[in-house]
């Protein structure tokens, strides 16, 4: 009976040491069984971490079990180590077993434990490798994007890293001209936003025949959604907006050229806060608005330096460097890629084996004429071309390719361009309205700027042209390179001869302004001109006749600031021309031919100073005349039997007429332009010179100018003799109830010797300059009310009943006034009588010469920025105390006459 339950109780007790001993005595072959299947599963490892890490580089989402197995194996592979790195420090007994018999215990149990899982993980692993990632129906979460060097764009690079990093930027508009580096910008960005915590980053590339359906099979893809081609757009829709809800995402739409209805696509505006994005690229400035964006980043051109820098890689150190004359002719050649990086690279590898400076020349005359021969044609027909044939009409192709008959880099004025389409009718004959027709000018301008192909100017009047820009229209105009004197354009090209008449045959448009030519003595058998612009040729002085002869089809014709005295004979010829412009000219007598332009729209004959002799009948004639300038100009007018000049009646035949800026001579004759409501109100310029009988010009009102010249922008009076008062009234007083003078911005009075500007309390709201040179009887820039009343003489009684009012007064008659230049007033002792304050709230630039009695500048101009006249009279000023002094010391601008 005890045998049995000591039998019971120890083979239990026997088996458990027995086991258990084991452990103790089998701990080194344990430990190597373990560390065998570890070369495995190390092995097996490295191989599922392999093609776990290239899935992610594809932006592949991984499986759940290919994820778990290898983070286990991971841990086991710890374990493992850890184990390893104990068993090394153990010693044993000769017999092998560990001296720390515990510890070898729990290694060679631990060892045993692990082995099966191991074995396990092995097993497993072989069979997932080759498919880590979720099949092709599963969201791809990133694509890494293979671009080149972003160069020149790290500023804006950090402006979108922190417009995607704000939760309250929900879209984002990246626009730009086309080859800046838009796509490459994005790209970069795209490859950095893997770190970020987004669930996919999608890329839709959109060309011009995108559409709502082709963007969904994009981000369908992306998101891992299938449907049948007869799934409706709709529940597609409804399908991605799903998993978009669910997800962080990012959007990048490249290149956009027409509006896309985000929603119709199913692509939710995310709701701030978000990371989620949305981001788009356009060369369209409206898109982003379109897209509605929150933030929008121009991509600009390379600066200079950065410029220089790629281009002297792109060609070479050594072979700029090699001779003083190349690297000079590197130096300019460069500029004309205007800091595009395509261009330049383009350029740089075209010069890389041009090692001789007659190649450098050559390519500097190329780029000029034919830039597509060294910039090669690809760059204008497959990525600037689609920027140009975007454009809405042909009126805004015709009006962009007229900008690049201009010089490279050339700052032009808006209004040349609009007065020349609308010489053209490129511009709706709809307008009826002249404010109308410029402000449909200037909205095709508009147009063109955000389009990416035309560039603010040197001020708001006025736009460039990117020389690579220019290159394109100027291949387009020339029928894609292939007829390169289509278009003879050489503006400022310092050229002392006109080209050979043999060049002229083929010629559409011909511009050769700004050059140094001389004479014109061929006549070029040119029938197919349109336009021919000569202007600022200062040295042009003699046009052969019968030049025109050929020239049947001519439209514009523009001979302006040029040295010719007299019109070629047979100016009848060019029976289509719309458009004339002799401006600054020295013609003395314009041919009666003149009368035979039957569709003139444009005659501008204004500063052509010595122009005496106007035929009569040539007016009257021009029915279809739209814009007629004779400012500055010939003025004797004819008036009933008054005068010997031309009828002033033939004016009002012009019916068509819309615009017009005149010179007067006689009293009458500026009667009869204000009792002319049609002339008066298309009066933008107008010149009151050597006028008898003229002795006072009230204004705004205006009586003696007319009651409703509410398009004059420029008001010259000169050499009036008779001039005693130019008066500034009150609009709400008894002179009248309106401001007739709402758009005057310019007021010159020249050699007035006895006139005087009187205020009674009126203002004029739009004078933005005021000249005033050799009105030798002024003392005062202003009077105040009845000049009768002298203030020097006011009685010390009278002074004491004023008081603090008569010091403070202040007076604000050109409220928006940033320009005032003082010339020749001998008399001129102050700015306003006594005690009064001229104020200036909008003055930036006050100039004084030749007026030596001026000794006080009292005023009160806030924004002024610069005060112009010689160091003898600034140091003569007399100052009532230091603080205008020191106001006005840094202003002050040395310079001897203006």
């Amino acid at each position: 009976m005890i045998d049995s339950i000591i039998n019971l109780i120890w083979s239990p007790m026997k088996e458990y040491v027995y086991k258990e001993s084991k452990y103790v005595l089998a701990w080194e072959s344990n430990m190597s069984a373990l560390e065998k299947e570890m070369l495995e599963l190390n092995s097996k490892i490295e191989d599922l971490q392999s093609k776990v890490d290239a899935a992610d580089r594809q932006g592949k989402n991984l499986t759940s079990e290919s994820k778990s197995l290898l983070d286990r194996a991971k841990k086991l592979q710890e374990q493992s180590k850890k184990m390893e790195e104990r068993c090394k420090t153990m010693s044993k007994c000769l017999a092998g077993i560990p001296l720390d018999v515990f510890s070898g215990y729990q290694l060679s149990k631990k060892a045993e434990d692990l082995l099966p899982e191991v074995k396990e993980s092995v097993t497993k692993i072989s069979t997932v490798v080759n498919n880590v990632a979720r099949a092709e129906s599963m969201p791809q979460r990133f694509q890494e994007r293979l671009v080149n060097q972003a160069l020149g764009v790290d500023s804006v690079l950090e402006q979108l890293q922190r417009h995607v990093q704000d939760v309250n930027v929900r879209v984002v508009g990246v626009y730009g001209m086309a080859a800046v580096g838009k796509t490459v910008l994005l790209g970069e960005l795209n490859n950095q936003l893997r770190e970020m915590d987004l669930d996919c980053i999608i890329w839709v590339d959109m060309p011009k025949d995108s559409s709502v359906d082709k963007v969904q099979d994009v981000v369908g893809q992306w998101l891992g959604i299938t449907w049948q081609d007869t799934t409706p757009q709709k529940e597609r829709a409804r399908l991605i907006t799903r998993q978009l809800n669910k997800s962080k995402f990012m959007l990048i739409l490249d290149e956009v050229w027409k509006p896309l209805d985000l929603a119709k696509v199913g692509i939710p505006i995310p709701r701030r806060p978000s990371q989620s994005k949305i981001i788009l690229a356009t060369r369209i400035e409206g898109m982003c608005g379109e897209l509605n964006a929150d933030v929008t980043v121009r991509v600009e051109c390379m600066d200079w330096k950065e410029a220089w820098t790629l281009f002297e890689e792109t060609v070479g150190k050594q072979l700029i460097n090699s001779n003083k004359e190349i690297r000079k002719h590197a130096k300019q050649l460069f500029l004309k890629c205007g800091g595009l990086p395509l261009a330049l690279t383009k350029l740089g590898r075209a010069m890389a084996t041009r090692k001789s400076v007659y190649e450098w020349q050559l390519a500097l005359t190329t780029i000029d004429i034919a830039p597509w021969d060294l910039l090669g044609k690809e760059i204008f027909s497959d990525i600037l071309r689609p920027s140009y044939d975007n454009l809405a009409n042909d009126k805004l192709r015709t009006c962009l390719l007229y900008c690049s008959l201009y010089p490279e880099g050339f700052s032009i004025y808006k209004e040349w361009i609009i007065d020349y389409c609308i010489g053209e009718g490129i511009i709706d004959d709809i307008y009826i309205d002249v404010q109308e027709i410029y402000n449909k000018g200037h909205e095709l301008l508009g147009i063109l700027k955000a389009a990416s192909l035309l560039e603010e100017g040197e001020d708001e009047d006025s736009v460039k042209m990117h020389p690579v820009v220019r290159g394109l229209a100027l291949w387009i105009a020339c029928d894609y390179g292939e007829k390169p004197n289509k278009w003879l354009v050489r503006p400022q090209a310092d050229l002392h001869e006109a080209p050979m008449a043999e060049k002229w045959k083929a010629a559409e448009r011909v511009s050769l302004m700004r050059n140094n030519i001389t004479e014109i003595s061929e006549i070029p058998e040119s029938p197919n001109v349109q336009t021919l612009m000569l202007q600022h040729n200062r040295r042009l002085v003699k046009i052969c006749d019968g030049f025109f002869t050929f020239m049947t089809k001519l439209r514009v014709l523009d001979i302006s600031h040029t040295g010719i005295t007299e019109l070629p004979a047979g100016v009848g010829v060019m029976t289509e021309l719309r458009y004339l412009d002799l401006c600054g000219t020295g013609i003395k007598q314009l041919p009666s031919e003149i009368g035979k332009l039957k569709q003139l729209r444009f005659l501008l004959l204004s500063y052509m100073k010595q122009l005496a002799v106007f035929p009569t009948e040539v007016i009257s004639n021009l029915t279809k005349l739209q814009v007629f300038y004779m400012y500055n100009s010939y003025g004797d007018w004819k008036v009933g039997s008054i005068g010997n000049g031309v009828d002033f009646d033939e004016l009002n035949a012009l019916k068509q007429l819309t615009a017009m800026e005149i010179t007067i001579q006689s009293v009458h004759a500026l009667q009869r332009l204000a009792q002319s409501h049609r002339l008066v109100t298309r009066t933008s310029k107008l010149h009151i010179r050597a006028c008898q009988g003229l002795t006072t010009i009230d204004m705004p009102y205006c009586t003696i100018l007319g009651r409703v010249m509410r398009r004059l922008r420029e008001l010259r009076v000169s050499d009036s003799d008779e001039l005693k008062e130019v008066i500034i009234v009150d609009c709400d007083s008894e002179y009248g109830e309106t401001d007739a003078l709402p758009k005057l911005e310019i007021l010159g009075l020249y050699r007035l010797s006895k006139a005087k500007i009187f205020c009674y309390g009126g203002c004029l709201r739009s004078l933005t300059h005021l000249n005033i040179n050799g009105c030798g009887e002024m003392e005062h820039l202003i009077y105040l009310g009845d000049d009768d009343d002298d203030d020097d003489e006011v009685s010390e009684e009278d002074e004491k009943e004023d008081g603090e009012q008569v010091s403070g007064t202040v007076i604000d008659a050109f409220p928006n006034l940033k320009m005032l230049l003082l010339k020749k007033m001998p008399k001129l002792k102050s700015l306003s009588e006594g005690r009064i304050t001229l104020a200036f709230p909008s003055l930036e630039y006050l100039g004084v010469f030749n007026c030596p009695n001026l000794k006080k500048l009292k005023l009160k101009a806030e924004k002024l920025k610069m005060v112009l006249g010689t160091m003898q009279w600034w140091d003569g000023l007399e100052w009532e105390d230091d603080s205008m002094k020191s106001l006005l010391q840094p202003l002050f601008r040395k310079k001897a006459f203006l």
